[in-house]
């Protein structure tokens, strides 16, 4: 696992050819962070569009609210798992 790049709500994260973006998401007095993976056409935008792209991606999920409790977030299926986390954390 390997940090490649950040904007100023996301972090881009990639293994082998699995990229990950770990969003913050801030609803008033809750903040979290939100990490999922990329669909293999948004990497294509990411390569063609650059940060512009995950800065969208990032402020979609963020508004999505994927962790709040009832939440129907077309984001929340797309969580990375536990052991991809447990990697992200690693590098903190």
């Amino acid at each position: 696992m390997e940090k490649i790049g950040n904007g100023s709500t996301w972090i881009l994260y990639r293994q082998s050819n699995n990229y990950y973006l770990e969003s913050l998401c801030n609803h008033g007095p809750v903040s979290y962070t939100y990490t999922i993976v990329l669909t293999a056409s948004e990497i294509a935008l990411y390569e063609k569009q650059g940060s512009a792209f995950l800065d969208e991606l990032a402020h979609d999920v963020h508004y999505s609210a994927p962790g709040a409790k009832g939440s129907t977030s077309k984001f929340r299926p797309r969580k990375a798992s536990d052991d991809v986390l447990a990697s992200i954390n690693a590098l903190h």
